[in-house]
């Protein structure tokens, strides 16, 4: 099999120009030349331990669509014309429009990317995609709103305990969010149209979709004590918050309410499917959606007016799956600001030392716990190939299983445990 791997770097030898839209006009900008490099792996010619490494990585970007167990084989690839290779299958590496080398073949960001085809000093992306200049004093990005590039010191912040204790149990219900199976399942919700018929397949169980609603509600409803209004508003106190992180807070909280304000027809997701089946002319924000359906299905039975709310969304939009997949997209959508201001709250916490969260294991998605029972049927692979090299002893290959699992736990950063409770046939 070979497997190839086209990857754009920048070669600064060479000056050249491109033409960009630029405020609805076509300018054309003088840069370096973009160029690809075509790596690729000829398995036929691997050691049977490359060959193990690269079939497992394979195998996990084929179950949950992620390379990066292929990416972290970067120095297996070779650079070349692999059309001219005898080869019985071919399979890529999907990184295109996101992965990028330098000319040397070391990984950069795609900013970094940008800066080295226009010639520029090096940036950094901030969470607005903003690009800037790297080298920027502390006293410039201060002074420029800039909070990436201020460091973060005890003396900026004067919070009293209480709001401390809003801040750590924000922290750990948005990492709860974060990590739940609704948000780390690859197509946690899809939906599916025949005939003009719509259902929803879930990908994740009714337990799991339900657990992280529920935990959504906590950082949603109003009522919450350490809800995500409640922490901006913390955040944003410039009396206790000296910080240009202020700015980046204020941005997150923008684009938070601005999409519960948000028609869901207007809604750049959701209003693709809602508009081919809206019946009248009234439609419910994204806001009116999620109180109604949470209130209602999902937490607890509602009050007349949540019911009434309901009852009008789903005349309004008569297809109960659209309205459902609707949701998910909404969710999927709010958990990036929410994001965004726990990420803040967690490092200040961290810098006062006052962060109380521990460390969680994320819950497994289904393709993810497919890969596992997949890695685990292959220890024993892993572990004649040891016995292999170790030259055939005896004993046999068994004695070689845990030595085979701390490898491949040590070769894919993988958690201690991993193997844990997990049934390995031993030969």
């Amino acid at each position: 099999m070979i497997i190839y791997w086209p990857v754009e770097y920048v070669d600064t030898t060479v000056q050249t120009s491109e033409v960009v839209e630029e405020n609805g006009h076509r300018v054309e900008m003088s840069c370096f030349k973009r160029r690809r490099r075509n790596l690729y792996i000829n398995t036929d010619t691997l050691v049977p331990r490359d060959k193990f490494w690269v079939d497992t990585a394979l195998e996990y970007q084929k179950i949950v669509g992620d390379p990066k167990y292929l990416i972290m084989l970067r120095p297996l690839f070779m650079e070349g014309d692999w059309t001219k290779i005898k080869h019985d299958a071919i399979s890529p590496v999907m990184t295109a429009g996101w992965y990028f080398e330098n000319a040397s073949g070391k990984q950069i960001s795609g900013s970094q990317f940008f800066a080295e085809l226009h010639g520029l000093p090096e940036m950094i992306e901030l969470q607005n995609r903003i690009l800037v200049p790297a080298d920027l004093s502390e006293e410039q990005a201060r002074a420029s709103g800039i909070s990436e590039l201020v460091p973060l010191r005890p003396t900026d912040f004067n919070f009293p305990d209480p709001d401390i204790d809003i801040l750590n149990r924000f922290v750990e219900c948005a990492y709860d969010l974060r990590n739940s199976s609704l948000c780390r399942q690859q197509s946690a919700l899809v939906l599916h149209s025949e005939k003009n018929t719509f259902t929803i397949e879930k990908n994740i169980t009714q337990e799991q979709y339900l657990a992280s609603l529920i935990i959504f509600r906590k950082l949603y409803a109003d009522g919450e004590p350490a809800n995500f209004k409640q922490a901006v508003k913390k955040l944003q106190d410039t009396r206790k918050v000296h910080h240009p992180l202020v700015d980046a807070v204020n941005r997150a909280n923008k684009k938070y309410n601005a999409l519960l304000s948000q028609k869901i027809i207007a809604n750049c997701y959701a209003g693709h499917y809602v508009k081919g089946v809206l019946n009248g002319t009234w439609c419910p924000s994204c806001k009116e959606l999620i109180q109604a359906l949470f209130n209602v299905n999902c937490i607890h039975q509602g009050d007349k007016d949540t019911c009434e709310l309901e009852q009008k969304i789903r005349d309004a939009i008569p297809v109960e799956a659209i309205v459902g997949f609707s949701l998910w997209l909404l969710l999927q959508q709010l958990c990036e600001p929410i994001t965004v201001v726990a990420k803040y709250a967690e490092a200040i916490l961290h810098t006062l030392g006052s962060l109380t969260m521990r460390p969680k294991s994320p819950d497994i998605t289904n393709k993810e716990l497919e890969f596992k029972f997949f890695l685990t049927k292959k220890v024993p692979e892993l572990a004649e190939i040891i016995w292999g090299e170790h030259g055939c002893p005896k004993t046999g290959v068994v004695r070689y299983c845990r030595e085979a699992e701390r490898q491949i736990i040590d070769k894919f950063n993988l958690p201690q445990d991993y193997f844990s409770n997990m049934n390995i046939v031993r030969k």
